[in-house]
């Protein structure tokens, strides 16, 4: 009877994980094409390159036709992007500036793949997930979209998601002042993480952690002293890029626009006023047991859903929710993976139609339902198994 039961369990688990492997397959082969077709002239990082190479001359990198006419130099196609990231992220994009294109492209192409899988690994073991399955992670960060779709555009946001995971890992590790330090990477785009900052900063002084701190308050600085040595004048970013930046219609904002109207531009801030209202009663619930290996996978989730400005690529910050529900069990069940499959593919497939970065905007909230129905199935599935044993 023991033998019986232990081969019908792993028939049971065989037949999972050939289900897992069979949802995953159309996921990988969209995160692949994307990858395979990423190191190109017309993605995101061009004008990442072409702003360094201004930086480099001491001219304004905020400027829109400085910055247009070196991209067409380089045969871009497209019509003018502005360069809209911080000045204290201006330090980066001097060394991008520094090479050529192609060799910054494909430096950093490869560069942002090892960010993308060392964060993978670093996340699933903060959230207790076992050495053995590597795999675990390895297959997820394959079959999630947005992967390809931030390598293909050569986007930061890589760089990013490594800072937040360093942070993770110091904070646990007791190293203060280099956890601060890792809050500069997290900030090239501050509105993505801004209930995360916001938490951070009522964490840090409810603490009283003053070495974490420093070391944030350090590395902005330098970083600051950087953009002024090539660029006197970097407050440019809030006259020549913020306005300009905000007038693109983009997140659940921008589609709240193209419903209601693409000239009213405060409804790009409307999803932060949801946003701010539930971090409120979220902390006052939880802020006398706060730990952040709780509360970051749904606390990223909302920031980034809630921010009035983000594009589908942007959605690999949200990394953190998926390891952790991966390492509670969730690829284990049938129901979590299905659900992994259905809202990627329902979010992947507008992108044929007109207005998807809107239609691709309000489909991301399906996250936050995820999240939810996932840990109600998991933790189902755990009594049930704990009742049977």
């Amino acid at each position: 009877m023991i033998m019986k039961s232990r081969t019908e369990s792993q028939g049971r688990d065989y037949g999972r994980l050939f289900l897992f492997f069979l949802l995953c397959a159309p996921l990988a082969l969209v995160t692949v094409h994307d990858l395979a077709n990423g190191n190109d002239i017309q993605s995101d990082f061009t004008i990442y390159w072409a702003a360094g190479r201004l930086l480099l001359q001491h001219q304004n990198p905020y400027s829109a036709a400085a910055t247009y006419a070196v991209e067409k130099a380089q045969g871009w196609r497209w019509e003018y992007w502005p360069f809209h990231y911080p000045p204290w992220s201006l330090w980066l994009i001097i060394i991008f500036g520094k090479f050529s294109l192609y060799t910054a492209r494909t430096a950093w192409f490869a560069l942002s793949l090892v960010l993308m899988v060392l964060s993978a690994f670093g996340l699933w073991r903060y959230f207790g997930g076992e050495k053995r399955q590597w795999w675990v992670p390895a297959l997820l960060l394959l079959t999630f979209v947005p992967f390809g779709a931030v390598e293909h555009m050569g986007q930061i946001t890589p760089l990013m998601l490594v800072s937040l995971t360093s942070f993770l890992l110091l904070e646990r590790a007791g190293y203060q002042f280099l956890a601060g330090i890792s809050l500069l990477g997290m900030s090239f785009k501050p509105q993505l993480l801004w209930l995360v900052f916001i938490a951070i900063a009522l964490w840090a002084m409810k603490n009283k952690n003053v070495r974490f701190l420093c070391g944030a308050a350090l590395s902005l600085t330098i970083a600051w002293l950087v953009a002024l040595a090539f660029d006197p004048k970097a407050l440019h970013f809030v006259q020549d890029s913020y306005g300009e930046t905000m007038g693109i219609s983009c997140g659940v904002g921008g589609a709240l626009r193209l419903w209601f109207g693409v000239d009213h531009r405060w409804l790009q801030y409307v999803p932060c006023v949801g946003g701010a209202g539930w971090f409120l009663w979220y902390w006052e619930k939880n802020v006398h047991e706060w730990e952040w290996s709780r509360h970051i996978p749904l606390l990223g989730l909302v920031s980034l859903l809630s921010s009035p400005y983000f594009w589908y690529h942007d959605i690999v910050l949200v990394l953190p929710t998926f390891v952790a529900v991966a390492a509670r069990g969730g690829y284990r069940s049938i129901l979590v993976v299905g659900m992994w499959f259905l809202i990627q593919m329902s979010i992947v497939i507008p992108q044929v139609y007109s207005y998807q970065a809107s239609l691709q905007s309000v489909l991301s909230l399906l996250w936050v339902g995820f999240w939810f129905l996932s840990t109600a199935v998991l933790k189902g599935e755990n009594e049930r198994e704990f009742t049977v044993s």
